[in-house]
């Protein structure tokens, strides 16, 4: 039986805090990996509904947060040497590399059908 007001209050509190919704942080972008076997179009796009999720983040972190969580490979090296500090450039350059993919991808299941 509860004796108080603040005993009341005390077991509410511990009861309901773990369901409360924590608000998202900048820093929170930069835990976010792509993963192994991952494409970079599956990426972007779970990349861009975490970002959403933060709009207080500048367009600079998001740039960095996004370059940095990119696995090893062709695209990194390409960001790597054309560095940008505005996502919407950042998000140019990787249509234009998934776009770059996907003709690859059709080309070689036409080639292996021939």
């Amino acid at each position: 039986m509860i004796g108080s007001f603040r005993e009341f209050r005390s077991l509410f509190l511990h009861q309901f805090a773990s369901s409360r919704k924590h608000r998202k942080t900048e820093l929170s972008l930069f835990s976010i990996r792509q993963r192994e076997g991952e494409s970079l179009k599956d990426y972007l796009q779970r990349f861009n509904t975490a970002a959403l999720k933060v709009p207080s983040a500048t367009q600079e972190v998001k740039a960095n947060a996004f370059a940095q969580g990119l696995m090893d490979g062709d695209f990194f090296k390409l960001l790597a040497k054309k560095s940008a500090t505005k996502f919407d450039v950042f998000l140019d350059r990787t249509a234009k590399y998934i776009n770059m993919e996907d003709a690859q991808a059709s080309k070689e299941r036409a080639r292996r059908k021939a």
